[in-house]
């Protein structure tokens, strides 16, 4: 999965339901893409997608 994102310029986290935190991203992954995130921002990023 990783090659395929990195292939088409694309990046991933995954974010840990408990803490919040991100365990794990893509080697591409922007700097301005935070690695801690609080309900009202995993709010924000999932309107309109679920």
């Amino acid at each position: 999965m990783t090659e395929r994102l990195s292939g088409e310029n694309a990046w991933a986290i995954y974010i840990d339901n408990n803490t919040l935190e991100v365990k794990w991203h893509t080697e591409n992954l922007p700097d301005t893409v935070p690695l801690h995130y609080t309900i009202s921002d995993i709010a924000s990023l999932t309107r309109g997608y679920i």
